[in-house]
């Protein structure tokens, strides 16, 4: 197996985390149910990209510390996309597995802290509120422990061909023609 294709191989599991994080951004992360006795009580399911389509429009109030967030958590989901995807077919460099892993690791941050604030809002009122974790939490922190692990293993198989080339020495063969 060439040392092309192995370390394709070896990211793949990343490209996968990447695909999962994409699909858990679209998925419910949240889900709520708000009662006023005695009225019934209403549901509601919430993604990062309704939240991200309701800052950009104006929904909610936004300084520049959260389109910082915003643009940060967004890079951390398609950088590693596309360095992976990037692998896999041949075109980049092994070394920019370490930006994919930095940025990876950014958002897995980005992704617990809001994850966990999302879960445990509670409204003022005077209603019965529940808040519960929807597929797309579990979904993306898949996803991003899968790319990180990908991108260790297609770090380790960076290194270890690089060690297998240092060791072996070239052989420069003679043909008759040579002589």
């Amino acid at each position: 197996m060439s040392h092309v294709s192995r370390l394709q191989l070896a990211i793949s599991p990343a490209l996968l985390g990447s695909v999962l994080v994409i699909i858990g951004f679209f998925l419910p992360v949240t889900m709520a149910s708000i009662a006023f006795p005695p009225d019934p009580p209403t549901f509601s399911s919430h993604s990062y990209w309704n939240m991200l389509a309701d800052t950009i429009t104006g929904g909610a109030p936004v300084n520049f510390f959260m389109y910082l967030a915003i643009v940060s958590f967004l890079l951390s989901i398609l950088v590693p996309l596309w360095i992976s995807s990037a692998l896999v077919r041949g075109h980049g460099k092994p070394t920019w597995l370490f930006f994919s892993l930095g940025f990876t690791i950014l958002g897995l941050l980005e992704h617990w802290f809001m994850s966990s604030l999302v879960v445990g809002l509670h409204f003022p009122g005077h209603g019965i509120e529940t808040h519960t974790a929807g597929p797309g939490i579990g979904v993306m922190y898949g996803g991003f422990w899968l790319c990180i692990v990908g991108s260790l293993i297609a770090l380790y198989e960076v290194h270890r061909l690089q060690r297998a080339a240092v060791r072996t020495p070239v052989r420069q063969h003679i043909t008759q023609r040579d002589m």
